[in-house]
């Protein structure tokens, strides 16, 4: 039997994230500090009923920022050897699982039947 270690794939994940800040305007007409929450202010040409006139004012903005992230599908080995025991007639038997991936028993008959099958779904291995 010879010891095989499917290494566990990562991808990295880029999402979305909308960014929420608190903001702050001084208004030098009211003398006074307004406070907004959102990603950045825009000013739009509009009419303050306050002051009664016409002026820039300011209003929130949405801003997206993209946020990576690394994952590892420690998954997508146990399924894949689940789908192998099911359609091969294999003595290969799942010996532990650690950190890096899981560790196999092979004999030795079919081991290149086993690691060719860990190459075509993109699964790196080693002897251990």
């Amino acid at each position: 039997m010879i010891e095989i270690l499917a290494i566990n794939t990562s991808r990295t994940i880029t999402s979305k994230v909308k960014i929420d800040r608190e903001l702050l305007w001084y208004d030098h007409k009211k003398h006074k500090m307004e406070k907004f929450t959102g990603g950045k202010l825009a000013f739009v040409y509009k009419y303050d009923e306050e002051i009664d006139e016409h002026r820039l004012l300011p209003e929130t903005e949405d801003v997206i920022k993209n946020h990576s992230e690394t994952i590892t599908d420690s998954r997508q080995i146990d399924d894949w050897f689940e789908l192998f025991s099911n359609y091969n007639q294999t003595k290969a038997i799942k010996y532990s699982t650690v950190e890096e991936g899981v560790i196999f028993s092979v004999p030795d008959d079919e081991l290149e039947n086993f690691t060719s099958q860990l190459e075509r779904e993109c699964i790196q291995w080693k002897n251990i």
